[in-house]
């Protein structure tokens, strides 16, 4: 009778055993895609390279130059689309539409 019943204990704790690695599993230790993760995704696994020793920027001593915008301008250039005469603007938005068209799968 004891072994009968240890018999019809352990077939449960087997299926348990095998559901809980499958739960375990992951896009990263199975063929599994990404997609299969959900909203849990596991966290990204830290990179074996140290942080870095040196501090960021350029070399001592050398003095950097940084462009900054300014009130007044030295030249002032219109957009490309601005300087374009009717019959060029108007091709230019045919090839635009052509282009959106064949990439929504229109044409």
């Amino acid at each position: 009778m004891l072994a009968g019943q240890s018999a019809l204990i352990e077939r449960p704790k087997a299926k348990i055993v095998k559901l809980e690695k499958r739960v375990k599993k992951n896009s990263n230790n199975s063929s599994k895609p990404p997609s299969s993760d959900g909203l849990s995704k596991p966290p990204p696994t830290s990179s074996p390279r140290e942080n870095g020793k040196n501090k960021s920027g350029g070399q001592l001593g050398c003095v950097g130059e940084t462009l900054k915008q300014t009130d007044t301008p030295d030249i002032l250039k219109k957009p490309y689309y601005l300087r374009l005469n009717r019959r060029q603007l108007k091709t230019l938005m045919k090839q635009d539409f052509k282009l959106q068209a064949k990439r929504k799968g229109y044409m």
